[in-house]
């Protein structure tokens, strides 16, 4: 379910925000 949410985060904000949620995440 994370991994979803990333996803559909990356395609709504950018790749630059949702790949510095994942990265804040920790997965």
């Amino acid at each position: 379910t994370t991994l979803l949410t990333q996803a559909k985060g990356v395609k709504n904000s950018g790749p630059a925000f949702g790949l510095s949620t994942w990265r804040s995440s920790g997965s």
